[in-house]
């Protein structure tokens, strides 16, 4: 990567700046799949060649992620590029119809949510996966 790359991908907003949201959102998107896949951010961060740090400030938007640095990361991920960006203009222009924060938009974005999907597809039988799903059903409506 060349020096000017690396000045612009490590700059932090000043104090007085918003975090871009697409930034923000990019973000998230990289933390969620990172955790849905079972990796640190020491170990993503060494296939990246980066430290945890830097991974820590992509995951919240503090340091915007270059193309190439956001391809390593899906590469290492199993993501195309474009999972990054995936549904960003169409959640811009929800919020922009309704102020009000849907909750259902971040449920995924929980550590514990994604840790329940992972385990849920690791389960080998899809009858015990069924009879889990029936539970989980049965709970909710108590």
């Amino acid at each position: 990567m060349n020096r000017t790359a690396q000045v612009l991908e490590q700059q932090e907003p000043s104090a007085n700046k918003r975090r871009d949201p697409l930034d923000v959102y990019v973000g998230k998107r990289l933390r969620r799949r990172r955790v849905f896949v079972g990796m640190s951010q020491t170990q993503l961060g060494e296939a990246a060649g980066i430290s945890f740090q830097q991974v820590q400030k992509y995951e919240s938007g503090v340091n915007r992620a270059v193309p190439r640095r956001l391809f390593e990361f899906g590469r290492t991920l199993g993501v195309p590029l474009s999972y990054f960006f995936e549904g960003y203009a169409e959640r811009r222009n929800r919020q922009a119809e309704q102020q009000d924060k849907d909750p259902v938009d971040d449920v995924f974005g929980t550590d514990e949510a994604l840790s329940l999907v992972r385990a849920y597809y690791n389960l080998r039988t899809p009858s015990l996966r069924r009879r889990i799903h029936q539970l989980i059903d049965e709970l909710g409506e108590a």
